[in-house]
């Protein structure tokens, strides 16, 4: 049976994101994106730097969400500008596609970006009991 990639039959023409500050005080901004694409890496440095443009830290972060808008087909036709790298945007999303495969086919774990393998600074174990909800009340 073939895989089913639906999650990424549509490109981003934008990137919005949210922060959410320890008063939970919530700023968006949003831009679009000279080329629309699939790829994770480009999507992520584009919200970087918008990221890193708005924010002016008045308060720590509790929050950030990126999301992917304007979203186009996967094969609709696209007019490129002169000023953006077409090659290695497309040399990108291929490799992001290759990877999102091996992981779909050998689980999240088979390919790891190398950041992931320095000493964290984050807790490995943590003593937290999560209670959901087991009913309504009424």
């Amino acid at each position: 049976m073939e895989p089913s990639y639906e999650h990424i039959r549509r490109k981003a023409g934008g990137i919005a994101i949210s922060i959410r500050n320890n008063e939970l005080f919530t700023k968006e901004w949003q831009c679009r994106i000279s080329i629309p694409t699939q790829s994770p890496t480009y999507l992520a440095k584009t919200a970087f730097a918008l990221f890193d443009k708005n924010y002016q830290w008045e308060h720590p972060i509790r929050s950030v969400t990126v999301r992917a808008i304007n979203l186009f087909e996967e094969d609709c036709p696209i007019q490129y500008d002169l000023f953006t790298d077409v090659k290695s945007l497309d040399r990108q999303e291929r490799l992001d596609a290759a990877i999102e495969q091996i992981r779909f086919r050998f689980g999240k774990d088979a390919i790891k970006n190398g950041v992931l393998f320095q000493k964290s600074k984050m807790p490995t174990e943590r003593k937290v009991d999560l209670v959901m909800p087991t009913g309504m009340i009424g």
